[in-house]
């Protein structure tokens, strides 16, 4: 119940403006840190999932040395391509326009025996 006399002559049970004003706040506060603590535990729970993941995995290669091998060389073998990536646009960015393309072309030969060698 707001009062609209002056401060000094407020009826009894009357309460100053100011007072509503702060209880958003305080409502503000309470759901930042509701929404903080929520988004810690949902990074919990993904790293879980991506930790479970990993371990079956894991278990499955262990099991078959042939799918241990293919995943190592892969994964080597995408490491490789990401650098040969960053090094095309390396020289993209010099300006050196031919030995861009001559770069460009090699990979663009790569992916497709890659490509030749998963359709058999």
């Amino acid at each position: 119940m707001l009062c609209k006399r002056p401060a000094g002559k407020r009826r009894p049970g009357c309460r100053p403006k100011w007072t509503k004003l702060r209880r958003p706040r305080k409502r503000q506060r309470s759901s930042g840190r509701k929404r903080k603590k929520a988004e810690e535990e949902l990074a919990a729970v993904r790293q879980q999932l991506e930790a479970a993941q990993q371990t079956e995995r894991q278990a499955a290669i262990s099991g078959d040395k042939d799918l241990a091998l293919f995943e190592l060389l892969f994964s080597q073998g995408n490491e490789a391509v990401n650098k040969l990536h960053g090094l095309l646009l390396k020289v993209r960015g010099r300006g050196d326009i031919e030995l861009a393309g001559k770069l460009q072309k090699a990979l663009l030969a790569l992916a497709d025996v890659t490509r030749r060698c998963a359709e058999e």
